[in-house]
This record gives structure tokens, sequence and C-alpha cells, in this order.
């Protein structure tokens, strides 16, 4: 099952365990090999659009990314630029 917090939960996503509302689930079936591979696809965008959501919404003239080089980094550099929101982006590797 992949779940994400709401407005009213402030809990985070990184958590071992939280309540989740229905409506904020998928549920995957058992035979999904890779839950990691299968679920980056849905949430990373949602994440993407969260952060820079969150830093428009405190009319951020800049935002601090780390590991700015994965998949969901690199959508949030894209969606606060469009933003003209100024982007630092720590990576781990120069690639």
């Amino acid at each position: 099952m992949l779940c994400w917090a709401d407005d009213k939960v402030n809990s985070g996503t990184w958590a071992d365990y939280f309540v989740a509302e229905s409506k904020n689930t998928v549920i995957l079936d058992k035979q999904v090999p890779d839950f990691w591979k299968y679920s980056s696809p849905f949430i990373n965008p949602v994440t993407a659009i969260g952060f820079s959501n969150i830093a428009k919404d405190l009319k951020a003239q800049g935002a601090v990314l780390n590991a700015a080089g994965s998949a969901v980094g690199r959508m949030a550099i894209k969606l606060l630029n469009s933003a003209k929101i100024h982007t630092v982006a720590i990576v781990r590797r120069e690639e």
C-alpha cells in the first residue's frame, strides 16, 4: 500500500506508521516484485509539487534541496525555477 499525509497529519512521510485516510492510499497487488520501483513514479511528482507549493506559499526567494540529483530533486528544481525561486542543489556525486 502507498499512502501519504495530508494537511490534517503533520507527521511527515518518513514514518514507520501513521494514520491515513483511504482517499490518500493506493493498494498495490501482492505480486508487485519491487515496491520502491513502482511507488516512486507515483509519489515523486506529488512530493516535488508539495515542496514547490510550500516554497510558493511562504513566498520564498530560494530553497535548498538535499539529494537534488534524485528524480524528485530534479522535478522540484524545475518547478521552483518555473516559479522564479532560486535553488541551491546539494548532490552526492558530480554526475
